[in-house]
């Protein structure tokens, strides 16, 4: 349920602070994966690390791509981004990021270094060129101070034939999508002009239905693209805070597309990303749209396609939660161990409770039978009283053991299953 009281200091907290409103360029969409890869990323790493030898600690590099061959173009932005991002050495300033600032004449203006490369806060700049060379394309690279425009060095990378268009998806992992997916997420936002690794986006649960929903597919891409956007320096908005925000059917209205704006900024986020599961025959469909929050323009979309072959069992193991595997332990002994994978702890587990429990049950119908026997003991022809007041004194004894044994044996035993239900709850992998 709602907590009234929390939403409006949310609200008001808020209020206080303005984020900075995002451009609303022309929405993009764009596959992950999509088009054969261009260049080898191997040796344009080695190309990219042997040129940035020669610059004096670079801190900050804007990257500008020019070719004609749009599809071309943009493959090629994505592996030097992707690259230069996994060197995880310089601040890098995206040709989506150069563009949303200096617009289409973004290239010339840097060229020469400058005042332009100042704007954007780089101390080098890199320009990748695709020339022909001997009726072979290659990508020309060349590292320039934007101080002085000087040309520090040059490299040069073979590229391959493209096969199809940049839009054309390759069947990929939940995981490798989900990274594939989080950069275009970035690229989306660094087109209005911002830039990602200083803005906040909340990612509400994923729409998922059929088969997807069956096996789990909306929380295990959740997962796993949270995962990724924060890898690549987002500001996240954890789930955890949308709960705080409002109740379930609240972000089932989120998901849906309606109150964005609203959703947006009582939890402080710049952009929100809805996602989408779906089924499409031999695979499954991740869709994202990024919207932001201040107009509610959607400022891109990216699709990737993933491999329906051990994605559901993946997002079984993945997405196990805490709850379910105490709700197993206090059903059976060891299944919560089971499910959360540690075989060894079940089994302990399960072992030492099912004994402990057959030792009470077993020390329970002695000690049945035993105050059974003793309310039959009567003196007869072939037992005097004597014997019977004796006979009865034993067996009233015999109860007496084997009641304390058998509430001993269920104390223990009633531990040893408190203990399994506790270490399914904290052991769990996941939330």
């Amino acid at each position: 349920m709602r907590v009234p009281g929390l939403v409006a200091a949310l609200v008001a907290a808020v209020s206080q602070v303005q984020a900075p409103a995002l451009a609303a360029p022309d929405p993009v969409v764009a596959e992950a994966g999509g088009g054969s890869t261009v260049v080898d990323e191997g040796e344009l790493l080695e190309a990219c690390s042997t040129l940035l030898l020669s610059a004096v600690e670079p801190a900050r590099i804007a990257i500008v791509v020019g070719d004609d061959d749009e599809a071309r173009r943009v493959a090629v932005e994505r592996s030097l981004v992707r690259v230069m991002r996994d060197r995880r050495r310089e601040d890098i300033v995206t040709p989506a990021l150069v563009k949303a600032r200096l617009g289409e004449s973004a290239g010339q203006q840097l060229r020469g270094g400058g005042a332009a490369a100042a704007g954007l806060g780089a101390d080098h700049i890199i320009i990748a060129d695709v020339v022909s060379e001997g009726g072979t394309a290659v990508l020309s690279l060349r590292l320039i101070k934007s101080e002085s425009g000087e040309v520090l060095d040059t490299r040069k990378v073979p590229l391959v034939a493209l096969s199809g268009t940049a839009s054309s998806a390759r069947v990929q992992d939940v995981r490798v999508a989900a990274a594939d997916l989080a950069d275009l997420v970035a690229e989306a936002v660094e087109r209005s002009g911002a830039e990602h690794r200083s803005h906040r986006i909340a990612v509400p649960p994923a729409v998922a239905e059929g088969a997807a929903k069956e096996a789990r597919l909306d929380r295990f891409v959740q997962a796993e693209l949270l995962t990724a956007l924060r890898e690549r320096g987002f500001f996240i908005v954890e789930r955890a805070e949308l709960a705080q925000a409002m109740d379930q059917l609240a972000l089932q209205q989120l998901t849906e597309g309606d109150n964005v704006g609203a959703v947006g900024k009582i939890v402080g986020a710049q952009s929100i990303a809805l996602v989408q599961v779906t089924e499409a025959g031999d695979t499954f469909l991740v869709g994202v749209r990024v919207v932001a929050v201040d107009t509610g323009v959607v400022l891109g979309a990216a699709r990737a396609t993933v491999k329906r072959d051990n994605v559901v069992s993946m997002a079984a193991v993945e997405t196990r939660t805490a709850g379910e595997a105490a709700v197993r332990s206090a059903l059976a002994p060891g299944w919560g161990q089971a499910y959360n994978g540690d075989a060894t702890k079940a089994v302990v587990l399960g072992v030492g409770t099912y004994s402990g429990l057959l030792a009470t049950v077993g020390f329970g119908v002695g000690a049945a039978v035993s105050y059974t026997s003793y309310l039959g003991v009567k003196p007869g022809d072939d037992v005097s009283a004597a014997e019977a007041g004796q006979q009865a004194v034993a067996l009233r004894q015999q109860t007496n053991l084997l009641t304390t044994a058998t509430a001993a044996a269920g104390a223990v035993t009633a531990a040893v299953w408190s203990l399994g239900v506790a270490d399914a709850l904290i052991s769990s992998p996941t939330d």
